[in-house]
């Protein structure tokens, strides 16, 4: 399935398969955003451009995003773990 994430230091909305966890061009971790692929597809440039600039509003980007949780079987959890005390 394809997800949407959103790097906050690149500003920049990537279409990813899987629930990614690094951005492809800085390597900071990306958020995924609440907004389908389905609908972002169907958005006019103008549109497209608006949603960027929500995204770089704090307060509006925190609503947008979605909740992730843990897997005890992903890379994340792991390093998560070792980090740990």
């Amino acid at each position: 399935m394809i997800y949407l994430h959103y790097c906050h230091n690149c500003r920049q909305i990537f279409l990813l398969c899987g629930h990614q966890q690094e951005c492809l061009k800085c390597g900071n971790s990306i958020q995924e955003i609440k907004l389908s692929f389905d609908e972002y597809v169907d958005y006019s440039p103008e549109e497209r451009k608006q949603v960027l600039s929500v995204l770089s509003d704090e307060h509006i980007r925190t609503a947008m995003l979605r909740k992730y949780r843990f897997s005890k079987r992903t890379k994340r959890y792991q390093n998560w773990m070792q980090k740990c005390p």
